[in-house]
């Protein structure tokens, strides 16, 4: 007995040796260190639980290079407006007149509302990364969604004379009794994504136009009265900090927090050239949301 319990010992240590290599890998490894780890030693049983800590790596680094690129863009888009908050400050303090002082001061608030509109979209967009997909179970009720985001656009459209109008499936003559894009979600962030199409298309159409949403069985649509795109500047559409007019208070954050929305609920963002009523192309946006292949309904 004696000698059979030091062949088991033996026997165990010895298997046992590779994860005890394997521990003191992961032991030494450096917080940068994302790389694959090797183990041809290891027992096939314990073959899955590397496969699982590599796949668990690739994560860790795809989450932390869009940290990465997130915090390097937003500190670089950042610099211009506070750069220019302060020298509008320092106009208003050196200024010669009252009409001069009162510009730079109104400059100086149109410059703190863009700020603060960047930080939200950069929070916005922030939290949108730091969710999994998997984390989408409620069903989506789309009419709670468009009341919270007509709300927050409320300001806007008084403010530009527009008017958005919201078509449901019923609306049309031949409707058939499907309900608007069935969708496992989550209804603050599905709200977030629709203010910012809602929003893009206000802020990047002229005065007192409309903006139409069109919720159907198997899309989403949203589409301006705006002069539209060129193909180059369409194909960057959703790129961060990317504006097609920079004449516009944007953060070029709008498009860019959509798609990521978008992505954790399986739908897919397809931009083109708004359709008039005759079939043919107009020159406002369309922006239309449908379900990825192979993603599966609610």
């Amino acid at each position: 007995m004696p000698l059979l319990l030091i062949v088991i010992a033996f026997s165990v240590r010895h298997a046992l040796r590779p994860v005890r290599e394997l521990a003191r890998d992961l032991e030494t490894r450096g917080a940068e260190d994302l790389s694959p780890m090797e183990g041809p030693k290891l027992p096939d049983d314990l073959r899955p639980m590397l496969a699982a800590l590599n796949r668990l790596f690739q994560r860790i680094g795809v989450a932390l290079d869009n940290e990465r690129r997130l915090t390097a863009d937003a500190a670089h888009e950042l610099r211009t407006p506070l750069a220019a908050l302060r020298a509008q400050w320092e106009a208003g303090q050196v200024a010669p007149t009252d009409a001069a002082r009162q510009h730079a001061l109104k400059q100086v608030g149109v410059g703190i509302e863009r700020l603060s509109h960047l930080v939200v979209q950069l929070l916005a967009l922030a939290g949108a990364e730091s969710l999994q997909a998997t984390s989408m179970k409620q069903d989506v009720a789309w009419p709670n969604v468009v009341g919270n985001a007509l709300s927050d656009c409320l300001p806007m459209i008084e403010t530009r004379g527009s008017e958005v109008e919201v078509h449901w499936p019923e609306d049309k003559p031949d409707a058939q009794t499907a309900a608007p894009l069935p969708l496992l979600g989550d209804e603050t962030l599905l709200t977030t994504l629709l203010r910012n199409l809602i929003d893009n298309a206000l802020r990047y159409s002229p005065h007192g136009t409309h903006v139409n949403v069109f919720f159907e069985p198997d899309r989403i649509v949203v589409e301006d009265e705006g002069g539209g795109v060129s193909p180059e500047q369409m194909a960057r559409l959703g790129d961060r900090f990317h504006r097609v007019h920079h004449g516009e208070g944007g953060s070029g954050l709008g498009l860019s927090i959509v798609r990521r929305i978008a992505a954790l609920h399986g739908l897919e963002v397809r931009f083109g050239k708004r359709a008039n009523p005759d079939g043919s192309s107009g020159a406002g946006l369309r922006v239309e949301l449908r379900r990825r292949a192979g993603f599966a309904a609610a």
